[in-house]
């Protein structure tokens, strides 16, 4: 992983620990501390954590300088290290990585991020260890602007690829993954220990809340939730819990169209505090769409969490979401960017609050057949033993 823990990255904590209850153990490596606590639920973690950047000065670049050095000198280092990297830092923790490795040769590396695979590639290789690599969203557009022989090695060598969504196992294809080692796991949520509530209208004089959740970044449309409600009758609330660099952009875009209606941003909080937040809501929106930069989503979490409380959504067809909400069954979706779809999806819901129920009802179905972690888990972890086991036979 990278920094760790990130509160965004709930759904790796869940999945590692799904895995504990069928007898995969694991090893957390990641890059540096986030600065964030863990869930209590996740704290005995903290255990079995290892940081590549550990012992890391003030004065980063000498201190990786001297590293690099140290590790020249004590052969931590192969010629393979040197490739495809852009910082020194890259090197020095492909050094790191394979002193870890050696400390303790784990059964399969599980490379959390495309690009992380990247940087875990030649230790895995030089130590004739087999490679998993998930790709989530972001990654794959890092994994798209990576020189292609770094691509073609890494998908040469990997035993499995997983993608979140179909939509993402196609864009792994047109970058050169082999269909036979590319399969579409979806990240996984406890469904089970999620609450459930049927949404109704709240009544006279209480507003309406809708809820948006997740990082203020581009992909996430939060502006075109904003342009839609401003088209919307006065009334409801948008409460959006998250934080991130479109958060001032996001504000003055509000003030710019009116304040019409009442937008609450909170920041990041503990995700028990989410299931809260999202308990209290009545209509989830997010509206994804393809960022400037090309970056894409592969199935929000959010929108799984959300759907799992009982709450209709409304959001887009853009990237995996699709496969995840069902139009006219779990919620209503529009095209990205389509503001004016998206507004009069809004409407026809506030209009139609007899529908909450039923949606927040087939939301939870759909939770529990494609997502419940209680049955991806053991998927994820026959994939491990297969590997192995194909290992092994190799060698």
């Amino acid at each position: 992983m990278g920094r760790f823990p990130v509160c965004y990255e709930h759904a790796i904590l869940e999945e590692i620990s799904a895995l504990e209850r069928h007898g995969i153990r694991s090893r957390i490596i990641g890059f540096h501390p986030s600065g964030e606590t863990l869930d209590p639920e996740f704290s005995h973690l903290a255990d079995s954590v290892d940081y590549l950047d550990a012992g890391a000065s003030r004065r980063p670049l000498i201190s990786r300088v001297r590293s690099l050095v140290s590790a020249l000198l004590a052969g931590w280092l192969r010629p393979s290290d040197f490739r495809n990297v852009l910082r020194v830092s890259d090197i020095v923790r492909r050094a790191h990585h394979r002193i870890l490795i050696r400390q303790g040769p784990p059964d399969v590396v599980h490379a959390q991020f495309g690009h992380l695979g990247l940087l875990a590639l030649p230790v895995a290789q030089s130590e004739k260890i087999p490679l998993v690599v998930s790709f989530r969203g972001r990654d794959v557009l890092l994994i798209q602007q990576a020189p292609a022989r770094a691509r073609e090695a890494l998908f040469g060598y990997a035993s499995r690829v997983f993608a979140r969504s179909e939509d993402m196992r196609q864009d792994l294809l047109r970058l050169g993954c082999a269909a036979g080692k590319l399969f579409v796991l979806p990240s996984g949520i406890n469904v089970r220990s999620i609450p459930f509530r049927e949404r109704t209208h709240p009544g006279a004089g209480d507003p309406v809340i809708l809820l948006m959740v997740g990082r203020l970044v581009p992909k996430k449309g939060m502006d075109d939730a904003l342009r839609a409600l401003a088209r919307c009758r006065p009334g409801p609330v948008l409460t959006i819990l998250g934080d991130g660099p479109e958060k001032d952009r996001l504000l003055q875009l509000h003030r710019e169209l009116g304040h019409r209606h009442t937008v609450v941003v909170g920041g990041p909080t503990v995700h028990w505090g989410i299931y809260e937040g999202m308990l209290s809501g009545h209509i989830f929106l997010l509206p994804c769409k393809t960022a400037p930069d090309g970056e894409k989503e592969g199935v929000p979490n959010a929108i799984k969490e959300a759907q799992a409380t009982g709450m209709p959504v409304l959001s887009t067809r853009h990237a995996g979401i699709p496969e995840c909400v069902e139009h006219g069954g779990s919620g209503l979706l529009c095209e990205e960017g389509d503001v004016d779809g998206l507004a009069r999806n809004l409407e026809e819901l506030l209009a139609h609050p007899e529908r909450w129920a039923a949606m927040g009802r087939r939301g939870r179905e759909l939770m529990e057949e494609r997502y419940d972690l209680a049955r991806l888990a053991p998927e994820l972890a026959r994939h491990y033993h297969d590997i192995v086991e194909g290992h092994e036979a190799a060698n």
